[in-house]
């Protein structure tokens, strides 16, 4: 009775087990403490930076999808100007929007949906993107000159200078 009965338990348990994860025996994971890379594509655009996790994935045919995570460093990541975008699973880089010359932290995390869903996050990267500013007017009135005071001989050291100009006087470049 028992041997006639155990194929018909076997298929029945494999119909009640759903699995619409994208392996089944094999998970998702990241090389243990890994960071995704942050780049910038072009030194002249500091708008956009391109954060990459090909090299630190594991068996990225198991991952169902990818939410690539975005805040300002200095603030926290639940606060409104985190971005949190959804990928693809067949997505490994992505080029972000930023503003320029900010410090951003990122991290990408990965969701695997077998039998129950597996979120597994990749440790935070830094990264500030830089431009070469170009000064478009050197009126002596838009800058200013100070010089290194040295509190001890209580004089200014003429060889440390200091020019500061004003956000509005060295525009971010625009691509050509």
């Amino acid at each position: 009775m028992i041997t006639k009965t155990l194929p018909l338990l076997v298929l029945l348990a494999v119909c009640l087990v759903r699995v619409d994860g994208s392996c089944f025996g094999t998970d998702a994971s990241w090389n243990p403490g890994s960071k995704p890379i942050v780049s910038q594509p072009s030194k002249n655009d500091p708008t956009k930076v391109m954060v990459d996790w090909t090299s630190i994935i594991k068996n990225s045919k198991c991952v169902d999808k990818y939410f690539l995570w975005i805040w300002p460093d200095g603030t926290q990541k639940t606060s409104p100007s985190t971005q949190k975008i959804q990928l693809d699973k067949g997505t490994t880089s992505k080029i972000v929007d930023v503003e320029p010359c900010v410090a951003y932290r990122y991290f990408v995390e990965l969701e695997e949906t077998e039998m129950r869903s597996t979120n597994k996050l990749t440790s935070e990267t830094l990264f500030k993107s830089a431009a070469i500013a170009k000064v478009i007017n050197l009126d002596k009135t838009k800058f200013s000159v100070g010089y290194h005071w040295d509190p001890v001989k209580q004089v200014s050291d003429l060889r440390m200078a200091s020019i500061s100009f004003s956000k509005k006087s060295c525009p971010v470049p625009e691509l050509s």
